[in-house]
């Protein structure tokens, strides 16, 4: 499983916070494949964190979950994730 920026992101210039805009793509033990622009963004505190940029290539891109009020309408493939991920944001997927 991996995730990609899909759209530049979004920065608030006052705060430092970035928004990045993710296709989530999901490898499955039969080699076959799936992908989805998730309808909400990933938010990052700062740039240092964000691991989109590109001087931030030792910082994990973890899973982040969906807002409350919208997992449950969720896409299969986004619930199929949520199963598998611990509160860290790191799957229990197994490599493919």
């Amino acid at each position: 499983m991996y995730f990609q920026p899909n759209a530049s992101p979004t920065v608030d210039s006052s705060s430092g916070r970035v928004w990045e805009h993710i296709t989530m793509t999901v490898h499955f033990p039969d080699h076959s494949q799936q992908s989805i622009d998730l309808d909400y963004p990933f938010y990052y505190p700062s740039r240092a964190v964000d691991p989109y940029f590109p001087e931030n290539n030792s910082v994990p891109a973890t899973f982040q979950f969906p807002p409350t009020a919208r997992r449950n309408s969720e896409p299969p493939l986004v619930e199929y994730v949520i199963q598998h991920t611990g509160v860290d944001g790191y799957t229990t997927l197994r490599s493919c």
